[in-house]
């Protein structure tokens, strides 16, 4: 049986048809294990996450009524014993790069991969590489975490975790969301928050198109940084990611000279049956940031964050849309600039007898700047810039990374 795809799909099969060999829309990340890891039992885990993961499934056709999508066959794990290599760890990391960089056939499948290298007797990778289609950043977390507590489960000989919420019920969401008046009122939200827009302008000059890779800048926020930015979010009363948002938000108006507009991602699962799917749901939302910075910063903090509230509870009427509703599309005229990703629950899962590191390899595509902090601030906190290499180089983000912490510090002082 075929179904349509869902709104949140939608944008990003045209995207992928506009340009099909790009390989940006594949989200990827490795678990580094550390440990007696019992291996027969991690498998065993990984297929049954999998088999709660329709999504993982998924295969796709384009018709004159326009895309469907229906089920394959699911995934399998491959295994890959790197133990005879002189750089096992180096090894590991080309052949995940290479196989991110190949395109899926969204007719065919399997949408999803997954590999556990051995790299040697107490150290493994366990790469997943997901189509966005299938699957977005927080389903990503929801699937490593599922896969943690199904092998804890049965290493321990306790009861395993409640299963995933199946595919169905994302589309009985969408469906229910399209002819409901909600969608109306999001959509005339929208309509009068970006009434007349302003021009976005970036760091960086040029066409923000989405090239078929990204570079990054990664880097730790200093432990002491972490403690004065959650210090001014509790004397504040906004929550210390809004906190973030709203701060690395000032540091890129300024490059606009004034009024401008970022992209804010939003999961758009909380209190739906989505909430527990592995599957693609979330949005990016324009935020028009036109708030006075003349006064305190907890009145900026406080202002940023109710507009970041509306924006959230407007957040399922497709950016999309919005988009070629407005006409905002190519160039300068576009609906928003550079992307702000603050991600606490982007943290390594527990996993019963063994050390866990999470490496984030791809998130989907760049088209400008995206700055992702990552972590629960609680004390780790860790920063990435991803960036189109058509329009930045790494000298260039490296310092703007620089530029950034500094300005978060000096924020955080004046906020004292």
């Amino acid at each position: 049986m075929w179904y349509p795809l869902t709104e949140p799909q939608e944008g990003l099969w045209y995207a992928q048809a506009a340009d099909p060999g790009n390989p940006i829309l594949n989200t990827g990340q490795y678990l580094e294990i550390t440990g007696p890891l019992d291996v027969g039992a991690f498998c065993a885990a990984v297929k049954d996450a999998i088999s709660q993961s329709d999504a993982l499934r998924l295969v796709f056709r384009d018709g004159p009524d326009g895309p469907h999508q229906s089920f394959g066959d699911p995934p399998e794990m491959t295994l890959c014993d790197l133990r005879g290599s002189p750089d096992a760890k180096g090894m590991a990391r080309k052949m995940m790069d290479e196989d991110s960089a190949k395109v899926v056939d969204l007719k065919r499948g399997p949408v999803a991969a997954f590999t556990l290298y051995q790299i040697n007797d107490d150290c493994w990778f366990w790469y997943q590489r997901i189509h966005h289609l299938a699957i977005d950043g927080y389903a990503m977390v929801l699937l490593t975490n599922q896969v943690a507590a199904l092998y804890s489960a049965r290493v321990c000989d306790t009861p395993p975790p409640p299963a995933l919420a199946p595919f169905a019920a994302v589309l009985d969401e969408d469906r229910d969301f399209r002819i409901s008046p909600t969608r109306a009122a999001q959509r005339e939200f929208w309509h009068e928050t970006l009434a007349n827009p302003p021009e976005i302008v970036s760091p960086a000059a040029g066409r923000p198109v989405s090239a078929h890779h990204f570079i990054r800048y990664a880097c730790p926020v200093p432990v002491g940084l972490t403690a004065e930015i959650r210090s001014l979010s509790d004397e504040s009363g906004v929550s210390w990611p809004d906190t973030l948002t709203a701060l690395c938000g000032a540091w890129l108006r300024r490059w606009a000279g004034g009024e401008t507009v970022l992209g804010i991602p939003a999961m758009n699962r909380m209190g739906r049956k989505s909430a527990r799917a592995a599957a693609m749901v979330m949005n990016v939302l324009p935020l028009r940031l036109d708030h006075p910075e003349e006064g305190p910063v907890g009145q900026y903090l406080k202002s940023v964050s109710d507009s970041l509230r509306a924006a959230r509870r407007n957040g399922r009427y497709r950016s999309e849309y919005l988009r070629r509703e407005l006409r905002l599309i190519g160039g300068t005229n576009r609906l928003y600039g550079p992307m702000i990703n603050v991600q606490p629950f982007d943290v390594a899962p527990v996993i019963a007898g063994v050390e866990t590191r999470l490496h984030i390899l791809g998130a989907g595509a760049v088209d400008d700047l995206t700055l992702t902090f990552r972590g629960s601030a609680d004390p780790d906190l860790w920063f990435e810039i991803d960036a189109n290499p058509d329009l930045y180089d790494a000298a260039t983000i490296k310092g703007h990374a620089g530029r950034i912490l500094d300005f978060l510090s000096n924020a955080c002082e004046i906020g004292d």
